[in-house]
């Protein structure tokens, strides 16, 4: 995914850059408006908050299983950015640091992404809400309550079991069916227009 390259050379570049320079002390011009030097003298407090952005960073752009979850990491993040922004910016060293290393340079950085989809999810809350609750319902339990439904109400007809869940779920529900049949955990027997259901016992 492109935003963690983005997050993985921004943070490996200043750990090389900083591990050459105590190597190699004469690899800068020690002046006042040196961003390395702002870093080096400062990075006892850079580097647990760069660290701490690191990490919400992955959680704000990894994979989403609870919305607001999501959406308070994405919140943090740029929380997180914004304070580290505000600490470099009170000297002219600090400006030249965080503008060479984290001022975005290009629509894939950690920023920019973490913007877009705080924005996304925030702007189209209640679709987006509805879509992850019904992904992470089909993964979790619509399954047991499938088997659950066709085992009280045995030869129940696929069509009406689509009736008994929201229509939103009704391919996924097709999916699930058509899986246990071909692993031999359900009969499906043509009706008409649709199929009877039973549980296949074992």
């Amino acid at each position: 995914m492109s935003f963690i390259k983005s997050l993985l050379n921004l943070f490996s570049s200043r750990n090389v850059q900083s591990q050459n320079t105590m190597h190699n002390p004469n690899h800068f011009i020690v002046d006042e408006n040196n961003g390395t030097k702002f870093y080096m003298d400062n990075r006892e407090y850079i580097n647990p908050l760069k660290q701490e952005l690191l990490d919400f960073s992955m959680k704000a752009n990894g994979k989403i299983t609870d919305i607001d979850t999501t959406i308070a990491n994405c919140k943090k993040t740029l929380e997180l950015y914004e304070k580290l922004k505000n600490y470099c910016y009170k000297t002219q060293a600090g400006i030249v640091y965080f503008e060479e290393l984290w001022k975005p340079k290009n629509p894939n950085s950690f920023v920019v992404i973490t913007k877009k989809r705080l924005q996304d999810l925030t702007e189209n809350y209640d679709e987006r809400k509805k879509y992850y609750e019904n992904r992470q319902y089909v993964k979790t339990d619509l399954k047991k309550e499938l088997i659950l439904l066709i085992s009280e109400q045995e030869n129940i007809l696929q069509k009406d079991v689509y009736l008994k869940f929201d229509s939103s779920l009704k391919n996924s529900i097709s999916r699930v069916l058509s899986d246990m049949e071909k692993s031999g955990e359900l009969e499906r027997t043509k009706h008409g227009n649709s199929y009877q259901l039973s549980i296949k016992r074992r």
